[in-house]
């Protein structure tokens, strides 16, 4: 049950990352800057350049929540 629950928390923050992420992308490509500096042109660095210090403790959360479902799937298995 433990197993499971890792697993539902894990897509639950990253289910709610990536409605955060596609939420905050600006409409226009001119108007992508963020406290006065110009976005990078990669989508992930962009990504990453408009996290506020919620999506990093969510995106810091979601990732130890992968790493603990994933240790838990391979004991269990082994």
């Amino acid at each position: 049950m433990d197993l499971i629950m890792t697993w539902v928390v894990f897509v639950g923050l990253a289910t709610v990352l990536f409605y955060s992420s596609k939420k905050e992308q600006p409409a226009h490509a001119e108007a992508a800057h963020r406290d006065g500096k110009v976005l990078p042109r990669n989508r992930v660095a962009r990504m990453f350049a408009t996290y506020t210090a919620l999506d990093w403790g969510l995106f810091l959360g979601a990732v130890c929540f992968l790493i603990a479902a994933i240790v838990g799937t391979v004991a269990a298995l082994f």
